[in-house]
């Protein structure tokens, strides 16, 4: 006999012995105790089937409630991104939404790729953590507004934004500096030049009382050269330039042109000075 039989026998004889025990003792028991027996126990088999399936109704209600509001609140943050404003949406304290896609935009336009992306996410979270701390038990929250505002990075209207912000800080009645310091926060989020130019900007508008540091310009751009050229490269570099822009050559122009060729000689002047002092030092 297959294996399969044996085990099938061994398995089977058991419960048919307990089912012909139960069958015997149900057939000595009056008719009437019988059916109520039946009833009473289809009647706990359909109580059970009907409890589980009230459970497994409740969790399903309550799966298809949470996406359905996930999904309108996801509609509402999009709404806001585009038209910052009135919303309803719950952001756990005024300003987290619009303070979260600044920070993105600026973040963006430091590391502007996709790995950049997740760059951007986890710093902007980081901050907003720490200037909304009310806010602050809901990371999943602060990450949703950081992620739908790095997907709508490209329609972000960073005026709109900032004055959103505003807004909402000054109905809660923040403190003075308030404002300042979430420009100073943002500004720290920047780590290239042209982010920090647009951070300063936001700041700006945050605080009209911030006045940018003013930038030393970069003498290697000013020459339009090269860190590595060599020095005979960037003398004879630098004397061309300089006989192109000397006043003496530029007479001819008007009085305009010859003002703004002469500031430009002045620089050359300055930027060409400065890399030979740098090339001292480091000889």
């Amino acid at each position: 006999m297959p294996k399969s039989g044996i085990i099938g026998r061994f398995l089977k004889y058991p419960f048919l012995s307990f089912f012909n025990r139960i069958r015997r003792l149900h057939s000595r028991l009056p008719r009437k105790l019988r059916v109520v027996i039946g009833v009473a126990l289809g009647g706990l088999i359909g109580l059970i089937g009907g409890v589980a399936g009230l459970f497994i109704g409740l969790v399903l209600g309550y799966l298809i409630q949470e996406l359905l509001g996930q999904f309108s609140n996801d509609r509402e943050v999009f709404q806001y991104f585009d038209n910052p404003g009135v919303s309803r949406f719950y952001e756990g304290e005024p300003g987290l939404a619009a303070f979260c896609a600044l920070g993105i935009l600026i973040n963006a336009r430091s590391s502007p790729g996709q790995l950049g992306g997740e760059i951007a996410i986890d710093e902007t979270c980081r901050k907003a953590k720490l200037c909304f701390p009310a806010a602050a038990s809901d990371p999943a929250m602060i990450e949703q507004f950081c992620r739908l505002a790095w997907s709508q990075r490209k329609n972000l209207n960073s005026d709109l934004l900032a004055e959103s912000l505003i807004s909402r800080r000054m109905s809660v009645n923040a403190a003075p500096d308030d404002l300042s310091h979430l420009g100073a926060v943002l500004y720290n989020l920047a780590s290239v030049d042209k982010a920090r130019v647009f951070a300063e900007e936001i700041w700006q508008k945050l605080d009209p009382r911030f006045k940018p540091a003013p930038r030393r310009e970069d003498p290697w751009k000013i020459l339009d050269i090269s860190p590595q050229t060599p020095l005979s490269e960037i003398k004879a570099h630098y004397r061309m330039l300089a006989a192109q822009f000397h006043p003496d050559v530029l007479q001819a122009l008007d009085e305009e042109h010859r003002d703004t060729a002469a500031r430009a000689f002045i620089a050359i002047q300055k930027a060409y000075n400065e890399i030979i002092n740098l090339n001292k030092e480091e000889s």
